[in-house]
């Protein structure tokens, strides 16, 4: 009888709902469970609360007796029943409404519910699986367009009010504007951006390559909205790119917190120890 006394009242709950009983079945096991689960520590709160109106009873008696000798102990007695029955009342209904309420729930909401919603998570994480993949996908068109010189593919996958970042040598600040704006020739020695690595972060889309006639290192973030439409470039040349992943703030203190605990999801890999390095927080 004592381990029915300590037994889990949610894992009883699920192997119940496993068993397809019928609901009335289920719904009286259920408020069964929960009373047999739950007394313990309601009987423990009904202790708490008798003892310290016997505490505070005794001590009122005490220091009475120093003042009067005739004080009404009848009365005394009377006010401390009543201060049990009201305590013992409210323990009482306590436990039987929270069985009755955990019977009702889990007759309406079974806990195989609890399995849709983890299902829902998994579909939620295989969604933004698939949003990376189309972000990498829309990336990898762009350096074919430029490769190709295909305008018409690269201003459908660009958008015209593009923010462009650039990290790196003064002398190396025009290596992809020529061929993401097709304002002005590139050099003659430069090469056209192949990456030799894509790796997608949600919307943010980070690629990777080597000039090697040029010695230029370059890491390209790129971001990508909603639509499938790239709106922002951020280029490093010549520099050693970290890519590390910030928490949700709600408040200055937790930016600071978070700022504290940033965890490196990626780093460069193509560029030599002689760079300098910069973070990418995302």
């Amino acid at each position: 009888m004592a381990w029915k006394l300590l037994k889990d009242v949610p894992a009883s709950a699920t192997r119940k709902a496993a068993r397809s009983m019928p609901k009335l079945l289920y719904f009286f096991s259920v408020t069964r469970t929960t009373f047999r689960g739950y007394i313990l520590g309601v009987t423990a709160s009904w202790i708490v609360q008798v003892g310290g109106k016997l505490c505070q009873f005794g001590k009122s008696m005490c220091q009475c007796k120093k003042v009067n000798d005739n004080i009404d102990k009848s009365e005394k007695i009377r006010q401390l029943k009543q201060k049990v029955f009201v305590a013992t009342v409210r323990c009482t209904a306590s436990l039987i409404f929270a069985s009755i309420g955990a019977g009702i729930g889990a007759s309406l909401f079974r806990p195989s519910t609890g399995q849709w919603i983890e299902l829902a998570n998994l579909e939620s994480k295989a969604c933004l699986g698939q949003l990376e993949e189309r972000n990498k996908r829309v990336v990898r068109d762009l350096y074919k367009a430029l490769a190709s010189k295909d305008t018409q593919t690269l201003y459908g996958l660009v958008a015209q009010d593009l923010e462009w970042w650039f990290h790196g040598p003064p002398c190396h600040r025009h290596h992809l504007v020529p061929w993401l704006t097709g304002s002005s020739s590139p050099p003659s020695s430069s090469k056209e951006p192949i990456p030799d690595l894509i790796v997608g972060f949600g919307s943010v889309v980070v690629a990777e390559g080597y000039d090697e006639a040029n010695l230029v290192w370059w890491v390209h973030a790129w971001s990508v909205n909603e639509d499938g439409v790239i709106t922002q470039v951020r280029e490093y040349v010549n520099t050693a790119l970290t890519v590390t992943q910030l928490g949700v703030a709600t408040s200055s203190l937790q930016t600071m917190q978070n700022a504290s605990k940033c965890q490196s999801i990626w780093k460069s890999t193509l560029s030599d120890e002689s760079v300098p390095g910069l973070i990418l927080a995302i």
